[in-house]
């Protein structure tokens, strides 16, 4: 299986399991008399962001929990002091959004990280004596280095995304 298909797949499984927790957290929500929880639990949906390629996922993640919270107040049994359950709302939506923006700059540096180790191993590459040519699983060329070049006489413009048999000499 190729590794696009799988981040893809991966992601899909993500959304899935984040519309499944929603709806169990906006079920339980209405269940519950007001005052109690609210929408805490949605911080779990925002925490799955972590595991998502997606930058945007946190962010759809807060603002659907957000709505929800808002929801689950007005479509609640209406029960306990006012003032506690919107304290006990706001405080939903705090702890949402505080965990939204801590996930989505800890998504960021992780980012940065992967950019500069990038960067070092196309370093590497570009320097390197040795020619290298990488590919997939099914033989199409992903990376083909300057030394590369020099050894095949073909430019990487050339060989990249064509299968590594061209290369061979007959």
């Amino acid at each position: 299986m190729k590794t696009s298909s799988k981040h893809g797949e991966n992601e899909f499984q993500l959304i899935v399991l984040g519309f499944l927790l929603t709806s169990v957290i906006f079920i339980l929500d209405l269940l519950i008399p007001l005052g109690v929880a609210g929408g805490v639990p949605y911080v779990a949906v925002v925490l799955l962001g972590l595991w998502s390629s997606n930058r945007r996922f946190v962010l759809y993640a807060a603002l659907v929990g957000s709505a929800l919270t808002v929801g689950g107040y007005f479509l609640s049994p209406m029960e306990g002091e006012i003032w506690k359950v919107f304290f006990n709302r706001g405080l939903a939506l705090f702890a949402i959004w505080v965990t939204a923006v801590l996930c989505f700059l800890h998504n960021n540096k992780h980012m940065e990280k992967l950019q500069d180790q990038e960067a070092h191993i196309e370093s590497i590459l570009e320097n390197v004596l040795e020619g290298i040519v990488s590919m997939d699983e099914e033989g199409r060329v992903l990376s083909f280095n300057p030394a590369a070049e020099r050894i095949f006489g073909y430019d990487a413009s050339e060989v990249i995304g064509n299968n590594v048999n061209m290369l061979r000499s007959e």
